[in-house]
């Protein structure tokens, strides 16, 4: 038995945990668990890995589309911030 590996599988249900509080309040928390995305061999840390280009482009398809989801509920609900907003349509 590896006792790193039970160490992890707790951390993931705690995160997994801390993804559904936060979300319940209005938060946006994706939990990833890369091996059930079917990647594999990763360490914690992402851009040291011989994958990195593959997890960066996952990370920044998670950004892109959460950050367009929140750009279009702000301006929805408040449409006089869009013109001081970063974003761009």
């Amino acid at each position: 038995p590896n006792p790193g590996q039970d160490g992890w599988r707790v951390r993931l249900e705690m995160a997994k945990l801390w993804q559904d509080a936060v979300n319940q309040h209005g938060g946006n928390v994706t939990v990833v668990h890369l091996p059930e995305i079917g990647i594999k061999g990763n360490t914690h840390f992402p851009f040291s890995d011989l994958n990195n280009i593959e997890i960066a482009d996952l990370m920044l398809e998670w950004l892109n589309y959460s950050f367009s989801t929140y750009y279009l509920i702000l301006v929805q609900d408040f449409p006089a911030m869009k013109d001081n907003l970063f974003f761009s349509e």
